[in-house]
């Protein structure tokens, strides 16, 4: 049987579309995006965010977009998390924003708060960059520590309302590790502190994979400690060189707000912290 000219035109894209990609490029998806997290530290109620997931392979993007009432959601940061093995990497990456290049002070410190919200939920284990429009950076190479992350995240937002009329007071809470006279291996501790000096009264938390936990109040010094008691029973059962997640979770209440926020206790076993770099280095 022999084929009209059209029957054969029709053939050959249909081998075409089988043994090579198409030419024409298909349209992109439109995001499905979902309400994001709420957060306590946005002042404003102005603008909604919301935020919308994909996977591809190993790597796992979230679009963080604000959404003016009536208007289309516009996206202003992503956030693309790559697991190499047991390891993740997270670059986070502000988009050009038009209302913050106007000048929106408020609105740019929204972002910047919900935008902390989204990173203080991810992996602490993880190492993260920080970047502006453009090229994503490489969390690979010289990436932060969780709370390193959020430090810098918060020293943006601090930036912006130097010049914003009425701006909520944040304040940036370290933990550092504090050597404890036990020799027991599940006795840990951590100081809290801000640019202020020792936190007293507040609540850390202590968490060690898969499930031992503990949780503890500053002293005057600053100083929490507890032991990790294992919830199964089974803590001999654990290798105990697994790192410790110390969470702050914060305090919104009045104008200043203490900042949560976590920090890594490592054994020798585990890589030292790294060096503070720039946002986008």
């Amino acid at each position: 049987m022999r084929l009209s000219p059209m029957s054969r035109v029709a053939a050959l894209a249909a081998m075409c579309a089988l043994l090579m990609p198409c030419a024409v490029a298909a349209p992109a998806a439109t995001p499905d995006y979902r309400p994001a997290p709420r957060s306590g530290l946005v002042a404003t109620r102005d603008t909604t965010f919301l935020i919308a997931h994909s996977q591809q392979g190993a790597q796992q993007s979230t679009v963080l977009a604000s959404q003016q009432l009536g208007a289309a959601p516009r996206p202003v940061a992503r956030l693309v998390q790559v697991r190499h093995g047991s390891q993740s990497h997270v670059s986070v990456q502000q988009l050009r924003d038009d209302a913050r290049e106007a000048g929106s002070a408020e609105h740019a410190m929204s972002v910047l708060a919900q935008l902390y919200t989204l990173v203080l939920r991810l992996d602490p284990l993880a190492f993260y960059c920080i970047g502006g429009d453009g090229p994503p950076c490489d969390a690979a190479r010289g990436g932060l520590s969780h709370d390193q992350a959020l430090q810098a995240l918060a020293a943006a937002r601090e930036q912006i309302a130097a010049r914003a009329t009425a701006a909520s007071t944040w304040r940036v809470v370290e933990l550092r590790p504090e050597p404890t006279p036990s020799r027991d291996v599940d006795v840990v501790g951590v100081r809290v502190t801000s640019r202020q000096g020792p936190l007293e009264g507040v609540s850390v938390f202590f968490d060690r994979a898969p499930h031992s936990i503990c949780h503890a109040r500053t002293g005057a010094d600053g100083v929490a400690a507890c032991r990790l008691v294992d919830q199964h029973g089974d803590e001999h059962a654990h290798d105990h060189v697994a790192p410790v997640v110390v969470t702050f979770p914060g305090d919104l209440r009045g104008g200043e707000v203490l900042l949560p926020t976590t920090h890594v206790l490592r054994t020798l076993s585990f890589a030292p912290r790294r060096t503070l770099a720039p946002p986008g280095k």
